[in-house]
This record gives structure tokens, sequence and C-alpha cells, in this order.
């Protein structure tokens, strides 16, 4: 049986699917090279690449990032947006580009449509979820808010440093603690940077405790400034409570079921307030006799505050009891602790230490009124002479005398 000849391509054909593959290779080449110029450089991206729709739209939302620029412009951001969805109709950055020229247009109604509509093109454009965000807000929907948010700081790490101001800024409403504190319990990866960014704005520092609060897991995990920026502001803003609570949450460290807060001064100078800390600007000094083992104090008898800690304990009657070993005084000079409420001078109860095996103890109230917090000093009394004093303490401890009046556990 006779071979069938072979197929032969003519010259033409070859120098034809030649030229076809080269065209192939060209705009792919010019395509891969549009893609990487930033969207700041969109028209440089349309002369390379006339035929790709993101050029355009990358266009128009550029011309969006200036404002004023943005309002003398709208024709021609329609036109580029137009022109990207022709090319590319699921181009959501040409979808978004038209619904500002509808917000700018006053068409709020159909902008709004729109951006639902592109929402449901594609869930992952920035834009499109700030867009909606600032609608919701506008509707007083802190839902609504939140659930674009999230989908925001979940999808887009460049949106953060608008997301995130709106979202601290969210947290002013009462309302939006249970759902901002939801949201971070899924643990994304934006929690801890807004956290650390929004734990500086004063304003909302009370309810972003609270939201902490309620994600306790999230707390824990944040840089110790955090929870220094958080306390120095409670603090300061005299939400002593809030900030009792904030301070047992992150060192877990609660009163006991009794009511009794002991303390053997295992946190020294960690966190502003609720930590033990020196208070004179020089010649104290603090040794920690091991873990949860006391403290040892070495202090000129020239300094009266020595060191000090705040407790928030609710309305009630209450005993200092703390214990002294190796005390060396001079002769007529003393060491004792005190305690008053924050930010007075009125003294609720003084202990005066001596060495003794056996604790020792002294009765006071907290009124029911001007004492939220309450400052825990030890101070030394030189009588006017410049030797020094020494002392271990192996702790120091607050009880319940009798139920507080409230019917509240101490806070720490």
């Amino acid at each position: 049986m006779a071979r069938s000849p072979a197929f032969k391509r003519s010259p033409l054909a070859i120098t034809a699917a030649c030229l076809v593959g080269l065209a192939l290779i060209v705009i792919n080449g010019l395509y891969l090279i549009a893609e990487r110029i930033p969207q700041s450089q969109a028209e440089r991206s349309i002369a390379i690449a006339p035929w790709r729709g993101q050029g355009y739209g990358d266009a128009a939302v550029d011309i969006l990032s200036d404002p004023k620029a943005a309002s003398q412009r709208t024709s021609q951001i329609r036109s580029l947006a137009l022109n990207a969805i022709m090319r590319s109709p699921l181009e959501t950055g040409a979808y978004y580009a038209l619904v500002r020229v509808l917000e700018a247009e006053g068409k709020e109604s159909l902008a709004d449509r729109l951006a639902k509509a592109t929402e449901d093109l594609s869930r992952h454009d920035p834009n499109v979820q700030l867009y909606l965000t600032s609608r919701a807000a506008v509707r007083n929907d802190v839902g609504g808010v939140m659930r674009h948010l999230n989908v925001v700081l979940r999808t887009s790490r460049s949106a953060r440093s608008v997301a995130f101001p709106i979202l601290c800024n969210a947290l002013t409403d009462q309302r939006s603690i249970a759902l901002v504190a939801r949201n971070m319990r899924d643990n994304a990866n934006w929690v801890i940077p807004f956290v650390e960014q929004c734990s500086s704005s004063a304003p909302t520092v009370g309810n972003l405790a609270q939201t902490l609060l309620e994600a306790p897991a999230i707390a824990r995990d944040a840089l110790p400034r955090v929870h220094v920026n958080i306390l120095a502001n409670l603090v300061e803003q005299k939400k002593l409570s809030l900030a009792g609570r904030y301070y047992a949450m992150v060192t877990r460290s609660p009163a006991d079921r009794d009511g009794r807060i002991m303390d053997r001064f295992d946190r020294v100078d960690e966190l502003p307030h609720f930590d033990w800390v020196a208070t004179a600007d020089g010649g104290v000094y603090i040794d920690q006799l091991g873990a949860g083992g006391g403290v040892a104090v070495s202090t000129d008898t020239s300094l009266v505050p020595l060191m000090e800690r705040m407790h928030t304990l609710a309305p009630g009657r209450y005993r200092l009891v703390s214990q002294v070993k190796d005390l060396e005084l001079p002769a007529r000079a003393s060491m004792f602790w005190t305690i008053q409420c924050f930010g007075t001078d009125a003294s609720l109860a003084v202990l005066q230490l001596r060495t003794s095996r056996r604790p020792q103890a002294v009765t006071f109230d907290v009124p029911d009124s001007n004492c939220e917090g309450q400052q825990v000093r030890l101070r030394s009394d030189g009588a006017g002479q410049s030797r020094e004093i020494t002392a271990e303490i192996p702790f120091v401890r607050i009880e319940q005398a009798s139920r507080p009046a409230s019917g509240k556990e101490p806070a720490g």
C-alpha cells in the first residue's frame, strides 16, 4: 500500500505562524509590563497596553485619590471607568469610580445600589468596602460598619491607615464594644496592630479596655506598651475601677474568693500605677527576694515615700496586714504603710512597722464616694537623720473585714 505523502507547509504559512507567535509574545510581554506598573502611573499602563481594562480603572481610582482633582474631573473619571468596564467587565475599580461619580452628583441611592452590586461581584475591593463603611456610619448602622471594616482589614494591609482610625472612632459608641470584641476573637491578622494603635487614643481608650475585657486572649497577646498606654490613660481619666479590672485581667491576678489580696511583690515597675513603683527619684533600692518571696528595701532616711501601688476596692471595711523581718532603723526613725484615696492626701489607715514573727494589721474603711482607687504606700521617716533604713518585707495583704457595701468583690 502506498504511503500518503507528508504534509508540507508552505513558506507563507510558516512565516504567518511565526508572526502570530511573535505578536502573542509581544502582547503578553506588554501585558505583564503593564501589570507591574503601579496604580499611580496608570496612564503609562494604558499607553503600553490600551486593551487592558485594569489600566483605565486604575487611572480613574488614581484621580479619586485627590479630592480636589476628582471634583473637577468627574467626566474623565466616568469615561475611564466605562472604558475599563468595556474591556474588562469584572473590573471592580471601575465600578467603584462610577460609585464615587454618582455620589458626587448627589445620586446617593443609585451609588449605594451600584456599590452593593460591586460587593457581590467581589468582596475584596477595599475601596468599595470603605465606601460601604462610610454609608453604614451615616445610617448609624454599627453592625454594618463592623462588617465592612472587618472585610477591609482582612483583605488589604494597606487599608489599615484608613480603617484603623474609623474603627477606633467607632468605639466611642457603646454598642460597638460587643461587635468589635466578637470580630477580635476571630484573631484576624489585623487585631494586634489595631489594638496597639488605638491604645494611644485617649478618647476611646475606656471602650477599648472594655472590648479587651471581652477578648482577654487578645489583650494578653498585645505588647506591654499597649497595657501601659491603656492603664495610664484610664487612670488619667479617673476610670479607676475599669483600670483595676483591666489590670487584673492582663496579669491574671484577681482577688481571692474571700476578698483577700495577697501581694508578695512579684510585679515591680512593669505596668503603671497597679504594679509596685519606686516613688522616690533616687536612693531607694528594691530587691525582689525570689519569685513571690517578698522584697528587701534599702533607703536613705531623708526620703519619705519609698514605693506604692494602687488598688480599686469596693466600699466596705478591710484590714491592711503586713510582716517585716530584719528592720533596721536609727533612733526615732520609722517605717510604715499608709493607704489613702487616690488623688487626695487624706489617710485611710497607717500601719507602723516593726520586726516581728507575726503579721501586723490595721482596719480601715473605704467610703462610698470619692474613693474609687486607693494607693498603698511604704513610707519612712528619718527624724531628720541621714542614716540608712533597711527592711525585708515578705508580704503586704488587704483582706475584707466585712463584705463591701456594694456587694462587689474587690477588683485588685
